[in-house]
């Protein structure tokens, strides 16, 4: 099999806040080039390169460099246009960079910057951002911006975050994920090394509101990625993986 894709994870890792990856699939061997951020200041933003035998032998990593520096940096991602966007955790910014670090804009994410998800890779996406902290914005965790030409372009809005059942739900969103085979977006509201919330979101981007239905309760919803080769939820948290 030779796809070609790119796939974003959200890595629970000590000292590591996200990891997104780019490379060749195909039974053997895989290689490329995987990109990731830590929290703790200075050079945030880095890049190494991996060689992986599937069966054969386990995954090398090499030439581990620092690409740039950013006003924060957590969850990341791969733009349409190719170019890497930055979480810029508390900053309440995005920063966009090319792949060999050099800045291309920042905007202001509209509330605290941690996760992110892309509605599609059309030019024109939206990127959902996620305050994902203690407080987690209040009503507000989750704002958005409209991409132009595949990159970062104007500041997000913030959302109203509600729930459909009478007696409420938990509104700290922490990770989100969209599943193209049924159209529909999930959420979790695990913290960090914790269980929560696992459910659909409902967004109105001419409101700007976010209604939660929760669906499970103690899972460890954290990070979320959507599995297309089974059309499953991956979720991450804790040092334990669901799916």
């Amino acid at each position: 099999m030779n796809n070609s894709y790119n796939r974003i994870l959200a890595a629970a890792i000590t000292g590591i806040c996200s990891i997104g990856w780019v490379g060749l699939v195909q039974a053997t061997p895989i290689n490329g080039t995987l990109y990731y951020t830590t929290f703790a200041g200075g050079t945030n933003v880095h890049s190494v390169d991996y060689t992986y035998e599937n069966g054969i032998t386990p995954l090398t990593l090499s030439n581990n460099v620092g690409i740039t520096s950013t006003a924060g940096a957590d969850g990341l991602l791969f733009a349409p246009d190719g170019h890497l966007i930055i979480a810029g955790q508390n900053f309440n910014q995005l920063h966009e960079i090319t792949t060999g670090g050099t800045a291309v804009n920042t905007v202001g994410a509209g509330t605290g910057s941690y996760h992110m998800a892309l509605s599609s890779t059309a030019s024109n996406a939206i990127l959902y951002n996620l305050w994902n902290g203690p407080g987690s914005g209040g009503s507000t965790s989750i704002s958005a911006t409209t991409l132009s030409g595949g990159g970062l372009s104007t500041n997000g809005v913030p959302y109203t975050v509600g729930c459909t059942a009478l007696a409420g739900c938990n509104t700290d969103v922490r990770g989100l994920a969209y599943d193209p085979s049924n159209n529909t977006w999930y959420y979790g509201t695990a913290g960090d090394g914790a269980a929560g919330d696992f459910g659909t979101v409902t967004f109105d981007d001419t409101l700007h509101t976010a209604t939660l239905t929760t669906l499970l309760n103690g899972v460890y919803a954290h990070g979320l990625t959507f599995d297309s080769f089974t059309n499953d939820i991956i979720l991450s948290s804790a040092n334990i993986i669901q799916q």
